[in-house]
């Protein structure tokens, strides 16, 4: 619709820019001509714009693109005068003219012809050049823009291809343990992964998915682990806030709470990990707190991985649209979250 917009526009300056004295506009031979001129500019524009700088420019065959811009203005300039031919020397002098000065014409008549001849060639040269500038700026921005997203969309996919297999991995642990202990609630962990791998093949591909799936998910994951760790472990897990009607990018908070399991829990130890989860009105606030234990030190290099690869994630998703503070001393880690979600 813009296209149109400004394709009708264009074709309108030689009737909003002609001289004020000027009242036979519509029926002016000269107007026409410049309608004309103005349509095969527009034709110009579209042929360089879909055809010629993507097949010579981007593939960088300079002259032949050089050469086929050249022969567009030839044609976007003689075509009209072609079609139209309009004698510049005025109806006083139109047969004097016709004459010329090696028919026994007055010379100045002639000259003052070529003169408004390189006059209107200039000025169709100064035309031509704004809009294949235009033309060309656009389809570089509209590249630029393309090549963008799809950098963003294989990092990406390269990203959640490195959460996945993490998740499945520290999941599957957990499950081991049980059933190494032949715990009661083996079967049941085991059903929670199913449910949660379903979720991941389902949702994890989409740009967006619901708050309330993505809480119920990470519930899910939460009830696995403390299944795991029973009375060793002090957990607590605060949600407050409307997640109706609300997205967020998926996997986007597992990470860090994945993080807070593996490297903050030691049956051993006094561990503690504290979650908070408030959405307030299209904000969603995310903290999460866990005591340094004492991991084993071949796990130490692997450490981060899931948080390095959240920030990225942030970063390309809602960039200008989250904060992100981790803090950490010799006793805690803490990472605290405020996101947009519009």
């Amino acid at each position: 619709m813009l296209h149109v917009l400004a394709c009708i526009a264009f074709l309108g300056l030689p009737v909003f820019t002609a001289p004020p004295n000027n009242d036979n506009v519509l029926s002016d031979i000269r107007t026409y001509k410049e309608i004309f001129g103005c349509a095969l500019t527009i034709i110009f524009f579209y042929v360089n714009y879909y055809f010629l700088i993507p097949q010579y420019y981007f593939t960088k065959k300079y002259v032949s693109f050089g050469v086929c811009v050249a022969l567009g203005f030839i044609l976007v300039t003689a075509l009209p005068n072609i079609f139209f031919q309009i004698d510049y020397s005025g109806p006083h002098h139109m047969n004097e003219h016709m004459h010329g000065p090696f028919m026994g014409g007055p010379p100045h008549h002639h000259r003052g012809t070529i003169s408004m001849i390189f006059v209107h060639a200039a000025h169709n040269l100064l035309q031509f050049m704004m809009i294949f500038f235009l033309s060309l700026f656009m389809k570089i921005n509209t590249r630029f823009k393309t090549v963008q997203k799809e950098k963003i969309s294989s990092e990406l996919s390269y990203l959640k291809s490195q959460i996945n297999p993490h998740f499945l991995f520290n999941t599957l642990n957990s499950i081991y343990s049980l059933s190494v202990t032949r715990s009661d609630k083996t079967s049941g962990a085991i059903v929670a992964l199913s449910g949660m791998m379903r979720y991941m093949l389902s949702e994890a591909d989409k740009e967006k998915v619901s708050l309330e799936r993505e809480l119920e998910y990470i519930r899910s994951y939460i009830d696995l682990q403390a299944s795991r760790f029973g009375n060793t472990l002090d957990l607590s897990l605060t949600i407050e806030g409307s997640s109706e009607h609300k997205q967020i990018a998926p996997l986007l908070l597992i990470s860090f709470i994945e993080n807070a399991f593996k490297y903050g829990v030691n049956p051993e130890e006094p561990s503690k990990i504290s979650i908070e989860i408030n959405v307030y009105g299209d904000e969603l606030m995310f903290r999460i707190t866990n005591n340094k234990v004492h991991i084993d030190t071949a796990d130490v290099t692997q450490t981060g991985i899931g948080v390095e690869n959240t920030t990225s994630r942030l970063n390309l998703l809602y960039p200008a649209k989250h904060n992100i503070s981790i803090t950490e001393d010799d006793k805690e880690y803490s990472v605290l979250l405020i996101l947009k979600l519009t």
